[in-house]
């Protein structure tokens, strides 16, 4: 008796015995039995699933940590198959191996996909009797084999973060108001202390009620205070969950200020009417019942329509606000009073303060020629470039104190997307002669002169 594994190709089999030699066999020409037909078909697919998720549904994982996975096999009815054989593989054991339970371990930088193959047997036994040929029975076992496969990117680990700043304090609060914005910058180091640019980072708030924080490329957030209040700031990167740095909020407002009760409303149907009370208050803390306050909302609706259409109904009533529900999305409302936020306006010009011109000599024969240039400078000496409205717009002009000697063509060069102006000198006759450039008019002028010696021709 033998089991014989159907093969993985359907079709007709043909199976047979041998016997070894016989001591003193007389005839061997008789040893084998003939052959017993074995027919494989195809199985119907039974619905078999496998299913693999791993851990928190993690995707990545630092190098040295370890992630469990985990196989769900599942009938045609969506029932858990609970004798299934699961089996693990690792497309890249360099970066990632698991053992036979599903635990993967994250051992070097790079991607790996993990599989498992889980199969399910039954099987049928076919009778088949040939007494000196082939005795007992041959048993076909056939078996369902399905996988799944999980895509897992093993990163650099992140030793320690620092925070930039490592607290933040507010007086202002609520989306508009320039002083409720504020960024915070994470740098990050590896086991040698070295920085490292990691390739995830997570961002939280301990209190979104009270800020709310927002990624803005790698590194850095910006946070945003919410209302009076104090929350924590978690940063994670490239880590596991315990190597985080927090980061310590507080919002207080000053006296002078907006106050809205609720600070958000929330509709379970359209048509849905509430009310949103607006109090006032002055430097002193009390409260300014005759303050004169405004409002404007920004709508977006959830699915298609055009923004801030029949969408939501804003009306003023005594102390405060009537809000309908109109159509399906998000609003902004916001109330503004004399108690309001200024932001810091920074311009930066450059005034010329001196010009100045290269070479500061140069000498020629009669009929040759020398190129020199000008160049304006701030007062620090830093090259300026000029604005089509300043003062001559943007020529330099050059003159000689002796044009028998030198002439000069640059009277019309621009200064417009560079730093200077340039002007050619000719030599007209033996001798010296002075250029003169110069920008600008009254006190604002500014010049710088250069020295031209031509010699006569030989």
């Amino acid at each position: 008796s033998i089991s014989v594994t159907a093969p993985a190709t359907a079709g007709e089999y043909y199976y047979g015995a041998c016997v070894d030699t016989v001591t003193e066999e007389s005839d061997t020409t008789n040893n084998c039995s003939g052959s017993v037909t074995v027919t494989v078909t195809e199985t119907e697919q039974s619905g078999l699933s496998v299913k693999v998720t791993a851990e928190d549904d993690m995707e990545w994982a630092p190098v040295g940590d370890t992630v469990d996975l985990m196989a769900r096999v599942l009938d045609e009815e969506g029932d858990k198959v609970s004798d299934a054989t699961v089996s693990w593989s690792s497309s890249n054991r360099a970066v990632a191996t698991v053992n036979s339970s599903g635990v993967m371990t994250a051992v070097g930088v790079g991607s790996a996909t993990l599989t498992a193959m889980a199969t399910v047997s039954s099987s049928s036994t076919q009778s088949v009797t040939a007494k000196s040929r082939v005795s007992g029975g041959a048993v076909v076992n056939a078996a369902e084999t399905v996988s799944d496969s999980i895509d897992i990117q093993v990163v650099k680990r992140a030793s320690r973060i620092e925070v930039s700043p490592t607290s933040l304090s507010f007086d202002e609060a609520g989306e508009g108001w320039v002083g409720s914005l504020k960024s915070v910058t994470a740098t990050v180091y590896d086991a040698n202390d070295n920085e490292m640019q990691p390739t995830y980072w997570s961002w939280s708030s301990s209190d979104e009620d009270v800020v709310t924080v927002r990624p803005f490329g790698a590194g850095e957030a910006f946070v945003q205070a919410v209302w009076i209040g104090s929350a924590t700031l978690t940063v994670t990167a490239n880590a596991s969950a315990t190597v985080t740095v927090s980061i310590a909020v507080g919002v207080t407002l000053p006296s002078g200020r907006v106050q809205l009760e609720p600070r958000s409303l929330t509709f379970d149907a359209l048509g849905d009417t509430k009310s949103v009370t607006v109090r006032i208050f002055d430097e002193n803390g009390e409260e300014d019942e005759d303050a004169t306050w405004n409002y404007f909302q920004f709508f977006t609706p959830s699915t298609g329509g055009r923004i801030g259409t029949g969408s939501l109904n804003v009306t003023r009533m005594d102390g405060g606000l009537r809000v309908t529900a109109n159509q399906t999305g998000t609003a902004n409302v916001e109330v503004f009073a004399r108690v309001h936020s200024y932001g810091l306006t920074v311009t930066v010009t450059q005034k010329p303060a001196s010009l100045e011109v290269s070479p500061d000599s140069a000498s020629l024969a009669v009929g040759g020629t020398s190129k020199l240039t000008a160049k304006i400078k701030d007062s620090n000496g830093h090259s300026t470039q000029l604005a089509s409205g300043d003062q001559e717009g943007l020529v330099v002009s050059w003159t000689t104190s002796n044009s028998a000697v030198v002439s000069v063509d640059g009277a019309d060069d621009s200064t417009q997307g560079e730093t200077g102006a340039t002007a050619t000198v000719t030599g007209v006759a033996a001798g010296n002669a002075t250029i003169t450039a110069s920008w600008g008019t009254g006190s604002a002028r500014v010049t710088d002169t250069a020295t031209v010696t031509v010699t006569a021709s030989n």
